[in-house]
């Protein structure tokens, strides 16, 4: 940023310049006027001196009082106003002497302060850019804590979500293990209920075969004694083989059940 004490030099120079200007302007005035009364003395004396001369030589001690006294006057005057317009010479010379350093130390002061001028320009647009950077920034890290937030809370939703279906699991595992036991004890009292009926079956089909082994044993015995006695009948034959046919049909049908009951445990 362009210096505080730039701007006041600079200012100040803008403020003596036209002074200065002025002032070497009635220099200058003074300057003039005193030659010309300069020029105008001069020619007075050469005047006098002309109309006062002779073919011969003045003499100082020839002249009247008054006019010797007009004489030194007028130089002295002369001498004054040449002395004054030395001076005014000098003072002008210096005056543009200093107005020629203030135009090039204003100038040099207006270069710098474009120059100051220029960097403060891009400094303040640098600065702009960097406050839209920033505003950016900040907008980014707002949208950022914006999305942030969403995935915090999608994320506690979903370990909700996870934990209530961990439940629901231990539930099912629960489930299934009682299932599991309840079926394992059904399991068991099949296979109990499968050994006692095959038990129970074998015993009802040994006990069958030995009744019917032992009817047969007595139809044979009949049969003996008849053939040995020769005193059955026809009619007695046919009832035994009858009988022995619904027996050979009656362990036909136990024996269809028994393996039945055996398909039924493989």
């Amino acid at each position: 940023q362009p210096s505080q004490k730039h701007y006041i030099a600079a200012s100040s120079n803008s403020k003596i310049l036209p002074s200065l200007e002025q002032r070497i302007t009635q220099l200058e005035e003074i300057v003039q006027e005193n030659s010309e009364h300069f020029q105008e003395i001069n020619s007075l004396v050469i005047s006098m001196l002309t109309s006062m001369s002779t073919s011969q030589t003045v003499h100082a001690d020839s002249l009247p009082a008054r006019v010797i006294q007009n004489l030194a006057r007028l130089k002295a005057s002369v001498n004054e106003n040449f002395i004054q317009q030395q001076s005014l010479e000098n003072q002008l010379s210096l005056q543009n002497q200093s107005t020629q350093q203030l135009m090039i130390e204003n100038q040099k002061l207006q270069s710098r302060l474009s120059s100051q001028t220029q960097v403060y320009q891009n400094s303040q647009k640098l600065v702009q850019e960097l406050e839209t950077f920033l505003a950016s920034q900040k907008l980014e890290k707002v949208n950022l804590q914006k999305k942030f937030d969403a995935e915090l809370q999608q994320k506690v939703k979903l370990q909700v979500q996870a934990s209530q279906l961990q439940h629901q699991i231990d539930d099912l595992k629960t489930q299934i293990q009682i299932q599991k036991n309840e079926f394992q004890t059904e399991q068991t009292k099949s296979e109990e209920w499968f050994k006692s009926t095959k038990q129970n079956l074998e015993n009802q089909i040994a006990e069958i075969t030995k009744n019917l082994e032992n009817a047969v044993q007595e139809n044979i015995q009949t049969k003996k004694e008849a053939e040995n006695q020769e005193k059955l009948s026809k009619q007695t034959i046919k009832k035994l083989q009858s009988e022995n046919e619904d027996n050979l049909k009656q362990i036909n049908a136990l024996q269809y059940q028994i393996e039945l009951h055996q398909n039924a445990l493989q």
